[in-house]
């Protein structure tokens, strides 16, 4: 479609853009015979519009207890737009979107709080109200939602996938809720274990919130007071992924240290906010960082250069407040409340409809990151084409404009009844439809700042709800000891459980590295479920490991890879890519990383798997025994 800016007059109210799918009337019985079904779709249609006379506004509580609104214009084109939150009919978006004849159907989060999966029932009840009310069932349904909305549009749309035809959460939720709340202890226990010297502040397990708040306040205040512990502050920001542009400002200069230390320090003192509402509803402590590598996470969070600077003008050494993380004592987290997590907030990432997903550059209360993290865990079921992400150049929780939810409303419904995003979703196309949709209505929608970002950093907790939980679940992974010399030695792999020890020797020398190989233990896969019970899926393995750790000093597992194969191999089993260390780009196996697949025609019976392993070791590493635990999973897959 091609957008011009002078079709309508300034001031003149333009016509609806409808964008036409047949209305499904409840209670209408259609024909087998094709041609009389394609016959009913558009005669349903014109009488579906000629039943919305007049304008519907409802309220009322679902069984829970939780407040609801629905309005339907009476213009009404048959589309409903669900909100996660309660939406005003009044300001610029609502009067939009009557404008434009959408229902809106949304509802209170009052009552479901951090029950993430509760909020998504809660969509599926309100859209069933709707129906029963109207007495249509809408021909498009959308899902949006901000901030906790946002998480809760994102696991309805990965959880009720044949409820929707789109979605656009918006603003954070984006790593679901686990990987939003390790992320954030990170930050807190940098500052808990450099400034407080650990045991200062309630990291997790909250038994009184507001004296935590207090608490975590006092200590960034205690820090700033200091240059040692502004440098630990800017520290602190780099893991946890804290930005320092001020809400409603530009983003400050590189070097402008004292505004985006201050920044930094205000969002630090948010990071337990509402924690223990989030762990009474999941029933315990569903983060941890045991096992966890602060110093790799900090040389890749993208904000290292604040923090060096500040750490040399104090004079500090940064590599032993590293070290002094790598040895703190690390927290662990209650098994049930990560499960729990796994059914509400925590996604696999299959979409089966297009989403167009927007996040502020700067938001005090989610990374940037959580970007990738949503990007990774949707690529990695399948799904990438679904998915569009855009960025607006703002900073802020949730400071988006009308402009720019209605260009993304209007381009995603293009792309569902096109089938393709095109250059829809692009940040110059975005703005060009949200300057085109304004000058079609009279109602001020705002300033559109969609922009291209580039270098997002990684997002480093990411947490899948198929992905394995170090040291959880009473699995205790596999012993991995490495005794690291400077000249010359042997590197030994024991593993407790399987009584024999695997030997890993040295077979490379570079000038950065020295490697080590050797050889996992034998995995066995047996499959003897019934045709039924596998439901035409298969199944896959996927191995992790912790940190390297002796004493002080840290050999991340982004330098621990493997090479897996299929001992036994036959036709339908797969053994995963190799896993390549970081010395050579790659992520080791500090990310879950395949050991084999089996689709339905080779998973039956007993498959053997196995691996070649590699550990590079950075010359001038320390000596020391160095221990990490390597997890091997076993999980169906579709």
């Amino acid at each position: 479609m091609q957008w011009t800016t002078d079709s309508v007059s300034p001031g003149r109210s333009a016509a609806p853009r409808r964008h036409a799918r047949p209305y499904r009337h409840v209670g209408v019985a259609l024909s087998a015979i094709a041609g009389l079904v394609l016959g009913l779709c558009g005669a349903v249609a014109a009488h579906a519009e000629d039943l919305i006379e007049e304008p519907i506004s409802l309220s009322g509580q679902l069984a829970n207890g939780t407040a609801y609104a629905i309005t339907v214009p009476a213009n009404w084109t048959g589309t409903l737009v669900m909100d996660a939150d309660l939406r005003s009919a009044t300001n610029a978006e609502g009067r939009w979107l009557a404008e434009q004849g959408y229902a809106v159907a949304s509802r209170s989060r009052d009552v479901t709080d951090w029950d993430v999966g509760g909020g998504s029932r809660d969509l599926i009840e309100l859209k069933g109200i709707f129906v029963d009310a109207v007495g249509i069932e809408p021909a498009t349904t959308i899902v949006t939602g901000r901030s906790l909305g946002g998480l809760v549009s994102r696991d309805a749309l990965n959880t009720f996938g044949e409820e929707f035809d789109g979605g656009i959460p918006m603003c954070g939720g984006g790593s679901g809720l686990v990987g939003m709340w390790n992320h954030r202890l990170d930050a807190s226990f940098v500052l808990d274990v450099l400034v407080g010297g650990g045991g200062a502040i309630e990291l997790v397990r909250i038994t009184d919130q507001s004296a935590a708040d207090a608490a975590l306040g006092s200590l960034v205040d205690q820090a700033m007071a200091t240059p040692e512990g502004r440098a630990r502050v800017a520290l602190a920001g780099a893991i946890g992924g804290v930005s320092g542009r001020p809400g409603g400002a530009p983003e400050p200069a590189d070097d402008d240290y004292a505004t985006r230390l201050q920044t930094t320090a205000s969002t630090l003192k948010l990071l337990l906010l509402r924690r223990s509402v989030l762990e009474q509803t999941a029933g315990g402590n569903m983060s941890w960082n045991a096992g966890v590598d602060y110093t790799h996470q900090f040389e890749t969070s993208g904000q290292t250069a604040m923090a060096e600077a500040l750490y040399s003008e104090a004079g500090l050494d940064l590599s032993a407040d590293l070290a002094t993380l790598a040895g703190a004592e690390r927290i662990s987290a209650d098994v049930g409340a990560v499960e729990w997590a796994r059914t509400s907030g925590v996604y696999d990432g299959t979409l089966e409809m297009p989403v167009l997903s927007v996040f502020t550059d700067t938001d005090p209360r989610a990374a940037l990151s959580e970007l990738r993290a949503y990007e990774e865990t949707v690529a990695a079921a399948g799904s990438s084409e679904m998915l569009r992400q855009v960025v607006v150049d703002r900073s802020g929780h949730c400071s988006f404009t009308a402009a720019e939810f209605v260009a993304a409303l209007d381009a995603l419904m293009e792309r569902i009844e096109t089938g393709e995003w095109g250059d829809r979703a692009t940040p110059e196309a975005l703005n060009a439809r949200a300057a085109a949709l304004q000058a079609e209505t009279t109602i001020v929608l705002g300033t559109p700042a969609y922009y291209t970002v580039s270098d997002i950093p990684p997002f480093p907790r990411l947490f899948t709800s198929d992905m394995l939980l170090p040291g959880l679940d009473g699995r205790e992974g596999i012993p991995v000891t490495a005794e690291v010399t400077d000249e010359s030695g042997a590197l030994t792999l024991t593993v407790a459980e399987f009584g024999t020890g695997v030997e890993l020797v040295r077979t490379g020398t570079a000038p950065d590295r020295w490697r080590f190989s050797g050889e996992l233990p034998t995995i066995t896969v047996t499959d003897s479920r019934n045709a039924a019970q596998a439901a035409g899926g298969g199944w896959a393995t996927s191995g992790q490991s912790t940190a390297f750790v002796s004493g002080a000093n840290v050999v991340g597992a982004d330098h621990f890879g493997w090479d897996p194969r299929v001992i036994d191999s036959r036709p339908g089993v797969t053994a995963g890519d190799r896993s390549e260390t970081a010395m050579d780009g790659g992520n080791g196996l500090a990310v879950p990383s395949t050991l084999a697949t089996a689709t339905d025609e080779g998973r039956r019976g007993a498959s053997v798997l196995g691996a070649g392993l590699f550990l590079d070791v950075p010359v001038g590493t320390p000596e020391g025994a160095y221990t990490a635990a390597v997890t091997v999973s076993l999980f169906p897959v579709d």
